[in-house]
Order: structure tokens, then sequence, then C-alpha cells
């Protein structure tokens, strides 16, 4: 991962990024359409300024006063400003793209649980740490692995933004079609409202993550990883008006219950239907309990 202040970037998230910068290229190409042309220049005659518009006509090179005082002269010079911004922005977001397409095409995620599962067998023990983190047999290593990244986690650390659904177990992944603007999306606004309060509060977390607990497989919506390096569940229940779906969210958070979970201190639900969607409020409420 590239790491800076307090942060490590996935690959996920770099190519985000360049999506973005691409699509601000675009916008800034569009908008050279409607600005003047050419270049603006000054002369200095004694206390005054003049300002020339400068146009490369077939002709040669064309020079033509500009007043400012005037209200078409003022929109002529602010027009070739801006222009001259985007003309710069252009070139350094253009670079940039060059540069993070070769970053990406050669971009590896760092995984020290992938690391220590190529181990050959000699090296191998049930339990070991990594900085400062034990990581304990029996969950699932792209979970455990997001340990390490927490470092020292205190009032003042924010987390690190790797959060997204990135190596987790995606079924159905026609269904993400809400974006979260974090670089990842999911199934439903609600969900994208959880995750984005989630990373207000700096806490590191995974959406749909394959884990297990007592040797049983769950792939919860949201996994999350507290400053006291705890693992906490989080399900949404956004269809609790279809009687089917109510049945089958009941038999999941029994199965969790089983699990020795316990609801408001590592297992965390919410819910909604047709009529009454999530109240962000409650999700403030949980997210700002699980931040404490």
């Amino acid at each position: 991962m590239i790491k800076g202040d307090n942060m490590l970037l996935s690959k996920e998230q770099l190519i985000s990024s360049l999506k973005t910068q691409r699509k601000l290229v675009q916008g800034f190409k569009n908008e050279l359409y409607t600005l003047e042309k050419g270049k603006l220049t000054a002369r200095y005659r004694n206390t005054r300024v003049e300002l020339y518009q400068v146009l490369n006509e077939e002709s040669g090179r064309v020079e033509k006063r500009i007043y400012e005082s005037g209200a078409r002269g003022s929109e002529i010079a602010k027009s070739l400003r801006r222009r001259w911004c985007v003309e710069k922005s252009i070139a350094i977001l253009e670079k940039n793209i060059q540069c993070m397409e070769k970053i990406i095409k050669f971009y590896i995620n760092f995984d020290p649980f992938y690391i220590s599962e190529s181990m050959p067998k000699p090296y191998k023990t049930n339990e070991w740490r990594f900085d400062g983190v034990p990581l304990r047999a029996g969950y699932d290593s792209n979970l455990i692995s997001n340990l390490c990244l927490i470092g020292e986690l205190d009032k003042k650390n924010t987390g690190i933004p790797l959060n997204s659904n990135e190596n987790s177990i995606v079924l159905n992944s026609e269904g993400l079609k809400f974006d979260t603007g974090l670089g990842f999306k999911v199934r439903s606004k609600s969900e994208a409202i959880i995750a984005m309060v989630l990373h207000k509060y700096g806490l590191i977390y995974k959406y749909e993550m394959h884990l297990y607990i007592n040797g049983k497989s769950y792939c919860p919506d949201f996994v999350i990883i507290d400053k006291n390096k705890e693992i906490i569940i989080w399900e949404h229940f956004g269809m609790m008006d279809n009687r089917n779906y109510q049945k089958a969210a009941n038999k999941k958070v029994g199965d969790y219950l089983s699990e020795d979970l316990v609801i408001g201190k590592n297992f965390f639900i919410t819910s909604g239907t047709s009529r009454m969607p999530l109240d962000i409020s409650v999700v403030e409420e949980f997210v700002a309990r699980i931040a404490q």
C-alpha cells in the first residue's frame, strides 16, 4: 500500500482516483470551448497597465487591447484568466493520469496474511504477531490483515481508508448499484449511509467480508474493527415489511446470537421498510458508541 499520514491506499482507491481525474480532464476540456481564445499579456506604461488578448491567427500574431473598465473587456480578461487555470489543470491532471496508469498496472495490495499463508511449513505457527497485533487462525485472512493497518488508535487517529469490498466474497455483484463515494458500491442507499458514517468516524471496516466464527462461515454487511482491535459485526435489514425476508433476517440474527455475539457490544442491527427507511440518527448513535 502507499503510505501517507496515517493512511494506506488500496488498488481500488487508486483506480477510483484515476477515474475522478479523467472526468475532471474531460470537464475542463469541455469548458475550454466556452472560454475566450488566446492568452493574456500586459504592457506597463509608467503607472498604467495595459492588457492585451494575444491570438495566433493565420496572418500571424495579433494583439487586441482589452479595456477592463468596460463590461466586455472585463469579461474577456476574466475568461482568459480562467482559460490559463483550466489549461494548467489539464496539464497537471494528464501527467498524473499517465503516472497512475503505470502504478496501477504493477500495484499489489499489501496483505500480510497472504504473505503468512505462502510461508513454507517450518515458518508457520497457529498464532503469530504482525505490528504488535495477534493474528489467530480461524478468521478470514483478508479481514484479519486489516488489523496490522490500525497501528496505535487513539482520538487523534482518524483511521485508514481501506474500507471497501475489495477481496471480499461478493455474491450477486450486479446488485452493487449504490455508490458510497468511497471507491466502492453497496446494495442499498441505507448501506451507503452506514459506510459513509463509519468513514466519517475513521473506523476500519470491510463490506460483505467473509469470515469464520467457531468454524462457521458468515458474510455480514459490515465487519468493523474498533480502537481496541475487536471485531464488530453490523447487519442491516432493509426489507422488514417482506415476510419471507423477515424470517430469513430473524434466522440470521439467531445464528449470530448462538455464536455468543452480544447486541450493542459486538453485534449491531439496523432495519427499515419501504415506508420507514433507515433512521440516520440511529446510525450516528451506533457508530459513535463503536468509536468511543
